[in-house]
């Protein structure tokens, strides 16, 4: 099962960000397998980048060099600024960032307004669901899932949508997988 949490930021003067969970249904299983396959290539990058973070290379350089693990520069820059959270919060914590080794399957998209919310992760609502669309590199196809979020949070995911498209707000969406322990 994955899981699909949306960030949305600077929504008001009140609240200026929310995180809201569903739940990601793909379609096919092959749908299934190229998201998981997404999720290896950016973990995968994302460990690579917390050693290039120490070492001071600059985004720019970092993402030129990992593009031929995964083909997209949107999710290099995303994993670029995570694993900087990462070596970042290590640091705080007086960790080594170098021995960082990240475990769970994960795949990020910052937020982008003038892409209609976001360039890679896109939600469109439906009449009982969320249509969720997930560009995948390697051939430039889009995965097809279908996401539940709780009753109370269709109206706040509503507005978001409407901002989106009159291309005010952005959100950052993080898909991420549950296992069974």
């Amino acid at each position: 099962m994955s899981i699909l949490e949306l960030s949305e930021c600077e929504v008001g003067k009140l609240i200026t960000h929310a995180t809201i969970m569903g739940k990601l249904i793909p379609e096919t299983s092959e749908d299934y397998m190229k998201l998981v396959r997404l999720a290896w290539g950016f973990r995968r990058v994302v460990n690579l980048m917390v050693r290039e973070v120490v070492n001071g290379t600059l985004m720019k350089d970092a993402t030129k060099k990992l593009h031929h693990i995964l083909p997209n520069y949107i999710y290099l820059e995303s994993a670029y600024k995570h694993a900087k959270l990462i070596a970042d919060g290590c640091k705080f914590n007086k960790g080594s960032p170098k021995h960082v080794h990240v475990k769970k399957l994960f795949i990020i998209s910052r937020d982008n307004k003038w892409e209609r919310g976001n360039r890679k992760i896109k939600l469109i609502p439906r009449e009982e669901y969320f249509e969720v669309l997930v560009k995948y590199p390697w051939d430039s196809s889009w995965i097809k899932a279908e996401a539940l979020f709780g009753r109370k949070y269709i109206p706040m995911l509503k507005e978001l949508i409407e901002l989106c498209e009159r291309r005010e707000e952005g959100y950052c969406a993080r898909i991420t997988f549950k296992t069974k322990d």
